[in-house]
């Protein structure tokens, strides 16, 4: 089920094209273009929405869209059968990472069986074990691969590093995932 709900968008950017809006978006009230990639045969997956012309610090939009707030019991129901447009495009892994981070996802989220569960089991460690800071200081060894080594060795990052963690992370568990923004995903701004 979802819902019609209304939305501001304001930008404190000195300039920007790419427009904010949650993922059902029916209307806005600003000239812009879509940028499509193809889903399946009939159908388009949006991958970035830009203003035309572009926005200024202080312009303002509305977005009208239409929102869907499962329970956790919707979410623990929904199933694991996912068109193949999903399963194609958002269960890639590395190949040269996937035993590292499969191995300890299914050390994190094996007891659980739904992909609800499995993902929050995921969240929650990161929330954990990596330390959020706004910079990288340290570098990873030449060999070693830079999420891999934040992962295991290094324990810390922004945002960036945890998301990419936890999307390679459910992918290995056949868990289709995506990054979108995600300053807040995994914490609280600092």
């Amino acid at each position: 089920t979802r819902n019609e709900a209304n939305f501001t968008v304001t930008m404190n950017f000195p300039r920007q094209e790419l427009m904010y809006a949650p993922s059902e978006a029916i209307w806005v009230d600003r000239e812009s273009r879509l940028v499509t990639t193809s889903a399946s045969d009939s159908a388009q997956e949006v991958t970035a929405w830009l203003a035309d012309p572009g926005l200024v610090a202080g312009d303002s939009y509305q977005v009208r869209a239409m929102i869907a707030n499962p329970s956790i019991e919707e979410l623990r129901a929904a199933g694991t059968t996912y068109p193949e447009w999903v399963t194609d495009r958002y269960l890639q892994i590395p190949k040269e990472i996937d035993r590292q981070l499969g191995t300890l996802a299914e050390r994190i989220a094996g007891p659980y069986i739904t992909p609800y569960d499995k993902t929050q089991a995921i969240t929650a460690y990161l929330r954990k074990e990596i330390k959020y800071t706004t910079r990288v200081i340290e570098s990873p060894p030449s060999f070693e691969d830079q999420l891999v080594w934040m992962l295991f060795e290094y324990k810390k990052g922004f945002c960036m590093y945890s998301a990419s963690a936890e999307v390679l992370m459910l992918r290995t568990l056949g868990i289709p995932a995506r990054m979108a923004l995600c300053r807040a995903a995994l914490w609280p701004s600092p």
